[in-house]
């Protein structure tokens, strides 16, 4: 589990939110949907909607920080490891 200090809460790292942030740790920059490309190779069993909840956890936690580069879709970064 991470540890969020500031919140003083726990964030749960399931197996799957594992891939998705060793993937964005890993290549960065990366938008929902190419972060789902690259996560269906490791687990064919993820889902899109997985990918897009797993980003909400970690924005929340402030983990991943959700870019928007003047395009119709964002891009997210791991932004801290606590």
């Amino acid at each position: 589990m991470i540890k969020i200090d500031e919140r003083k809460e726990t964030l749960k790292i399931t197996r799957r939110r594992k891939i998705i942030l060793d993937i964005l740790k890993k290549h960065g920059h990366l938008d929902a949907y190419e972060l789902f490309e690259h996560a269906k190779k490791i687990d064919s069993r993820i889902s899109l909607s997985t990918v897009y909840r797993a980003l909400a956890h970690f924005k929340k936690s402030k983990i991943v920080a959700e870019r928007s580069f003047g395009e119709n879709h964002s891009h997210y970064e791991v932004v801290s490891m606590v």
